[in-house]
């Protein structure tokens, strides 16, 4: 990207050119400047005529906030390495006018690494510190362009308002936001503040002396790669609460933590005059409601909002000034998921992973408005409302929500009311893990593991077709860029890995298959060149750990394959078996970009170890494989899986002959047991291992149901649904749990694998040619009476309708005229009658299964 403004920041954070050259000398690699900084930045400009277009370049070492003449037009930037810094485009050419113009940017700088956020470790921050922010506006206006660059006229003022040392939120999470209004500028980002009294910004710009230019030392700038935005910016819509849960008292306990206090605090029934007009809050238009506190009895409020969304907490509120309003956000209602109904306990923190999604609010005198920085998951807001004797007014609460902006392309129903719940609670799972990046789960952590993103990608390319590309492109390249020296993938990136920190090496497995996986959905060439020598470089560390029989043997790190206890020790066959998958899918990628040689040798390593799992693992008196052999002795462990099983036939390891015979065992439901893998799972039932089976939880689903469909037993993949979501749609669930039981997250993508494989299978979508340019058709009926749909491709929705008949089934198909197609019958049909039509956009097929 063009570089054409610089960095600018504050003048109290001195510049130090020489701090690079000392690192050398074993100097720390970080300089500290602070924590939990916040920044105003103003700038005024003159525009000769209403702009005809303007569009700004913006980015920040942090979060930002745009507004334009006083009203916000962007956030950002994307998340990313700060060694690969995105920059947005933001178009606000309606914003502007003839005449005075004020840009205004509020940042926030973390200071440390966060789920999302990375700092930089040497290089150029102990030059210049934390920080920073660029902006290049163009405006068009007639045949005069004006532009408007980060320098030294701009003015910037540290705020004071948020008090630096608020505790965190949580694990990898911000610093929750205690602000006092009194204590912000009034009107800051209007064309009329007045900001002569605020300090100039200074130019991030580090140069040196005669000899330093002498040596090729003379000048440096941060953030020396920008890479333009590669993903749409974000949606946001005002949502109201669904209903007011309960209203109570409060007994305080100013001495607790910000983090504690509210969830701590005892409640008890409220004073008949404690509340005016609660229901109000549903509908502000219905008026204001009024809130007063007692001596030694502040209030609380109880909202619920339905469906769970993902946003930004807000208040309107009119108050005498020094009142208190702490609004907290949590993923579940109190007691909603425990049996206890109508429970009027307040939100609580069970342990470290519930985080403190909160915020306290100190009023001014007047009307005014907050909203929480940082978005969070939202299915309860708790607000305490203290220090009000005197009445506070509370006109509005709600949420701004935030989503990527996908399309609701794809479809799907069926004669079961349950899998079409499932696949559209998936769906909408899925869409509250997609911001700037795919998470996890939006309310714990918001991290973009790489492991979960490249089943997320199936999803989304399931549910929201195109769209959702730019966001699985972004993935991929966000997991290359953090690449380390070993050849390893981060498991989560961008965030706070550390570097060298903890690892989980079969996640890199997963993302090169996650490279050939958007490949075959998009046709991208080009992605797969840019990556292709870190998929080398990624089986370059796997290979050094093949032992003798060919086998990767002991592996290190975080060995995790998902949260069950299998068995990992020595050969285990479940990363050998991504070994493999990976291998294949470096095969094919190598054949996409015209490296034969690559291919070829990617396609023998495949197979050598392919051949050590079959000759080793291969266990014909339990009928499946085992987890692991030892590899000195040859001897078998005796613990079976489904996730070790489901690999071996999903990835096409295991010989076709021993499909059933393993699809057989892997569903003995005597036999099945789920397996203690604290933190997340800390009980589980006595467990067997000459005679019992790890269970596959949520995430190798996955790959659980891709194994029983190839078997063409995707009716086996039905009953699983029905036997391990029922309970959690029932429950009153409106998105799917990181597990079957609400011990984690409440939200969490890789368990919305049903909304795939429903698609997938149940409508018998596959692509085999690139982009959807060739498609098999390959339903699976199982024992449903009807099914339709659209699966969304490049080249327009592949639509589907089938139905039992007295004899057989009608089957109607139509997709785009470009697109070759090959109709494969169901196992025990076949097909009857097939017509075609067509006309110049589309392809109509009439086929009779019997």
């Amino acid at each position: 990207m063009i570089r054409r403004a610089h960095f600018i920041w504050t003048v109290d954070q001195p510049i130090d050119h020489g701090a690079y050259f000392r690192l050398v000398n074993q100097e720390p690699l970080r300089r500290d400047d602070g924590v939990n900084r916040w920044f105003l930045f103003r700038k005024k400009f003159h525009l000769p005529s209403k702009p005809n277009t303007g569009r700004i370049k913006i980015t920040c070492d942090g979060r930002y906030q745009l507004f334009v003449n006083n009203t916000r037009v962007a956030r950002g930037p994307a998340r990313a390495s700060p060694h690969h810094m995105r920059v947005d485009d933001v178009d606000i050419g309606s914003q502007l006018s003839g005449g005075e113009n004020v840009l205004a940017v509020l940042v926030h700088s973390p200071g440390i690494d966060l789920a999302w956020y990375e700092t930089t470790k040497g290089a150029w921050q102990p030059v210049f510190g934390d920080g920073g922010l660029y902006a290049d506006l163009t405006a068009g206006c007639g045949d005069e362009i004006v532009d408007v660059l980060t320098d030294a006229s701009w003015k910037c003022l540290e705020a004071t308002a948020w008090r630096r040392d608020a505790p965190r939120a949580g694990w990898g999470q911000d610093f929750i936001e205690d602000f006092d209004a009194t204590q912000m500028p009034l009107a800051w980002q209007t064309i009329d503040f007045d900001d002569t009294l605020w300090p100039t910004a200074q130019c991030m710009i580090s140069r040196g002396s005669p000899g330093d230019i002498a040596t090729g030392r003379g000048s440096h700038e941060p953030f020396p790669t920008l890479l333009p935005r590669e993903i749409p910016h974000l949606t946001e819509h005002e949502v109201a609460p669904a209903r007011s849960v309960w209203t109570q008292a409060v007994t305080p306990h100013p001495d607790l933590p910000l983090d504690r206090q509210l969830y701590e605090e005892p409640l008890c029934n409220a004073p008949n005059d404690m509340f005016t007009s609660i229901d109000n809050l549903i509908d502000a238009e219905q008026g204001p409601v009024i809130v007063r506190t007692q001596d030694n009895s502040d209030a609380a409020i109880m909202l619920a909002f339905d469906p769970y969304i993902t946003g930004y907490p807000f208040i309107d509120i009119e108050a005498k000034g020094g009142e208190i309003i702490e609004v907290a956000a949590a993923e579940a209602l109190p007691g909603e998921f425990s049996g206890e109904e109508n429970s009027r306990t307040g939100l609580k923190r069970p342990n470290h992973l519930t985080g403190a999604h909160i915020f306290r609010y100190h009023a001014r005198p007047g009307r005014q408005q907050f909203e929480k920085f940082e978005w969070t998951a939202i299915r309860a807001l708790q607000i305490n409302i203290r220090n009000a004797p005197n009445g506070v007014i509370i006109h509005k609460i709600g949420v701004r929500t935030t989503n990527y902006p996908a399309s609701f392309d794809g479809a799907f129903e069926c004669s079961d009311p349950l899998l079409n719940d499932l696949w559209r609670v998936g769906r909408h799972t899925a869409h509250q893990c997609m911001h700037d990046a795919y998470e996890d789960c939006p309310g714990r952590e918001k991290r973009q593991w790489v492991g979960d993103g490249v089943v997320h990608f199936d999803i989304a390319a399931a549910a929201f077709g195109p769209s959702a590309y730019p966001l699985g492109r972004q993935f991929l390249r966000h997991a290359a860029e953090s690449q380390r020296a070993d050849g390893l993938i981060q498991m989560f990136s961008p965030g706070d890995h550390r570097g060298d920190g903890v690892i989980i090496p079969d996640y890199s497995l997963h993302w090169v298959r996650g490279v050939v996986n958007y490949w075959v959905a998009s046709g991208d060439d080009d992605l797969v060149s840019q990556l292709f020598p870190a998929v080398e470089k990624v089986l370059q560390w796997f290979a050094r750990h093949e032992d003798e029989n060919s086998l990767l043997s002991d592996i290190p790190f975080w060995h995790f394959i998902e949260w069950a206890h299998i068995d990992r020790s020595g050969e285990a066959a479940a990363i050998n078996a991504l070994y493999v998958a990976a291998l294949q899918a470096a095969s094919q990628l190598a054949t996409v970009i015209d490296y034969p040689r690559a291919a070829q040798r990617y396609k023998e390593m495949s197979l050598r170890v392919a051949n050590a799992l079959n000759l080793r693992h291969w266990n014909p008196q339990r009928g499946a494989y085992v987890d692991s052999v030892n590899p000195q002795t040859g001897t078998q462990g005796e613990r079976i899986s489904q996730q070790t099983n489901a690999l071996m036939i999903a990835f096409d390891i295991a010989p076709k002959e021993r499909w059933q015979t393993i699809v057989a065992t892997i569903s003995d439901a005597q036999a099945l047991k789920f397996t203690a893998a604290p933190p997340i799972f800390t009980s589980a039932p006595p467990f067997n291992e000459a005679t019992d089976i790890v269970g596959a939880n949520t995430f190798y689903c996955h790959f659980l149901y891709e194994a029983f469909a190839k078997t063409e037993r995707f009716d086996l993949a039905l009953a699983h649904m029905r036997n391990f979501y029922r309970p959690m749609l029932e429950a009153g669930a409106t998105t799917l749990w990181e597990s079957f039981e609400p011990s984690a997250s409440l939200c969490h993508v890789f368990s919305a694998t049903p909304v795939y494989q429903l698609s997938r299978r149940v409508l018998g979508v596959q692509a085999v040619g690139r982009a959807f340019s060739k498609v098999r058709i390959a339903p699976q009926f199982c024992d449903l009476d009807r099914a339709c749909g659209a699966y969304p491709t490049l080249l327009g929705a592949i639509n589907i309708k089938w139905r039992r008949v007295s004899r057989g089934v009608d089957f109607t198909l139509d997709t785009p005229a470009p697109m070759e197609v090959e109709i494969i019958a169901p196992a025990k049909f076949k097909i009857s009658r097939q017509t075609e039509t067509k006309n110049e956009t589309r392809r109509f097929f009439d086929i009779e299964f019997c």
